[in-house]
């Protein structure tokens, strides 16, 4: 059976871009990896691509739950292997594209058999942070589960909310889950394409420049119609995106426009960081890339062995 292709990378190193090119020469259908595109009406600072293209070339997993709502990796993988099999009936071409990584990791290896999420255990976290800060609650985390807390910021607070919740629920911590999952792994038939950050200096540059252009599209604006909308507060999970939590802020009255600026390009470059690190650690990846040019390349190949079997 050919292998799912699967272009992953660092934010802002042009995997779309990549995909649209390879449209105009391949039946290709493009499945979104990016757990912030799935949200409705949050167009703007999640760089989904306008409709023009959306209409040109067939795309998945784009705007397809309510801001309110929340979308989990199970639900990423079944939603993307229904896609897979849709477009291959079709007789066209699956191209999984973006760069978030808990959705590619649970795709390959397998989810293990997590909690569901519980408000009231989530509450209870964030008011011990309140009271004792997110650096005791990480150092918590490091006390019951130090292999897990090592791979994660102790600025990622979505992470360590998520590792206490589990541990609270069940009295089991993280990676004595993951462990378990290690032993059932099933990786299926994909083959992911990473592209790796090369020059750092310039990627800076091109995130200030991304979120720069944010301010002039208008985010502040869309997040003003999605915020009445659906009655968003800062506690729903589409308003702690980078950009939007931000901007959120500023209209607030909490910060100022050029610090919600500045914050959204360094909690870019932040997460930009935490992704190299975890692509390194994905010993499944197997074909990595250092050039946009060497990433079409490759997969001009594959494509066209894929088009031929078709």
């Amino acid at each position: 059976m050919q292998n799912i292709l699967c272009l992953t990378g660092v934010t802002g190193t042009g995997k779309t871009d990549i995909a649209l090119e390879l449209s105009e020469k391949f039946p290709i259908e493009i499945i979104s990896m990016d757990s912030a595109m799935v949200f409705r009406d949050l167009n703007i600072g999640t760089d989904t691509p306008e409709y023009s293209i959306l209409e040109k070339v067939p795309h998945h997993l784009i705007s397809i739950i309510s801001p309110k709502e929340y979308f989990s990796a199970g639900h990423f993988i079944l939603e993307c292997k229904r896609k897979i099999q849709e477009i291959q009936r079709r007789k066209k071409i699956p191209l999984i594209v973006g760069g978030t990584l808990m959705y590619l990791n649970a795709l390959i290896l397998g989810l293990a058999n997590l909690p569901e999420r519980n408000q009231k255990v989530r509450n209870l976290i964030h008011q011990l942070a309140e009271k004792y800060s997110w650096r005791y609650m990480y150092e918590f985390l490091c006390f019951i589960d130090p292999l897990h807390a090592s791979k994660i910021s102790i600025n990622d607070h979505q992470r360590i909310e998520r590792s206490l919740e589990v541990f609270l629920i069940s009295e089991k911590n993280l990676s004595s889950f993951h462990q378990e999952q290690a032993l059932v792994e099933h990786r299926g038939n994909f083959e992911v394409i990473a592209i790796e950050r090369v020059d750092k200096e310039q990627h800076r540059k091109k995130i200030s420049m991304r979120v720069h252009a944010m301010v002039k599209k208008g985010i502040v604006d869309e997040l003003e119609y999605a915020i009445n909308k659906y009655d968003l507060t800062q506690n729903d999970a589409s308003m702690k995106l980078i950009g939007y939590k931000q901007f959120f802020q500023y209209l607030n009255d909490e910060i100022s426009m050029n610090d919600a600026i500045e914050r959204t390009i360094n909690g870019t470059n932040q997460f930009a960081k935490r992704q190299m690190t975890w692509l390194r650690k994905m010993e499944f990846i197997k074909t990595r890339i250092s050039s946009n040019q060497l990433a079409i390349q490759y997969l001009n190949e594959k494509l066209l062995k894929c088009s031929v079997i078709n």
